[in-house]
């Protein structure tokens, strides 16, 4: 049997509807207990921990995780675990769920079975969801299951969102990213770094490589450029920075899926 000593506050969620498609709440919460220890278990849902103050221990399948203020770490269905604060005890806010989708939404955040476990800082953004998760698990409106289902979605996100700020912040990338170059060795100097330690670092934090940010933001221009019929799609490929407007063409069609003329045409 677990065993917890302190504030704990659970919340269950209603299935009225049955399993919402994508990510369903099962249950969340808010704890502050000074005795917590929960043994080797097997679940069938996912959870998400979010530890804001003190300390403890996670292990998931035999290895042994550290966990300090700051923490979030998740637990797998099948995937056997346990967890326990220390002599202090810990602050963590939880919520349980499953979901079709779960699982990949997990681990776009930063989640997988084989990192369980990453640090984002208390963010008082992330802890205002877990909040809002809550609120509306004690409200228990007739709509609570889709109305929870859609603030973890939010969750989420915002999990991916504070891991992405987070090490932008911690590494001077922002500083890459405000200045809007168009090139590579231009946004290494703007961050203070060697060319291939920003690429590094960009793929990193941002998830994909600067080259591929770079397109990006020139294609997100393009698609507003492309409302102008006034300008040609020539035009439009060197205002948006490419020298050759075939290799325009072939980048946009790789990004889109449909060559810029195509693209336009679908905005009638």
């Amino acid at each position: 049997m677990p065993r917890i000593t302190g504030n704990i506050k659970n919340f269950f969620v209603s299935q009225i509807y049955g399993d919402v498609p994508g990510v369903c709440i099962s249950s969340c919460g808010h704890w502050i207990v000074n005795d917590h220890l929960l043994l080797p278990r097997i679940r069938s849902d996912y959870l998400v921990i979010y530890c804001v103050n003190g300390s403890g221990t996670y292990i998931e399948g035999g290895k042994e995780y550290k966990i300090k203020k700051g923490m979030l770490f998740a637990a797998f269905p099948d995937v056997s675990h346990s967890y326990w604060c220390d002599e202090q005890g810990w602050e963590i806010w939880y919520s349980h769920f499953r979901g079709d989708i779960a699982g990949k939404l997990l681990k776009w955040s930063g989640l997988d079975i084989l990192n369980p476990v990453i640090y984002l800082g208390i963010k008082k953004d992330l802890i205002s969801v877990f909040g809002q998760l809550i609120n509306s698990a004690v409200q228990k409106k007739v709509n609570c299951e889709i109305e929870t289902s859609y603030i973890l979605y939010k969750l989420l996100l915002q999990i991916k969102t504070s891991k992405v700020t987070g090490g932008i912040k911690n590494s001077g990338m922002q500083q890459a990213l405000d200045s809007k170059a168009e090139n590579i060795d231009e946004m290494a100097k703007n961050a203070g770094m060697s060319k291939y330690h920003f690429i590094r670092e960009f793929k990193k934090n941002i998830g994909i490589t600067p080259w591929q940010y770079i397109l990006q933001r020139k294609i997100t221009r393009a698609k507003e450029l492309l409302h102008n019929r006034d300008k040609t799609i020539k035009q439009i490929a060197y205002e948006t920075g490419f020298r050759d407007p075939d290799y325009f063409s072939t980048t946009f069609k790789k990004f889109t899926g449909l060559k810029p003329g195509d693209f336009r045409n679908t905005l009638d």
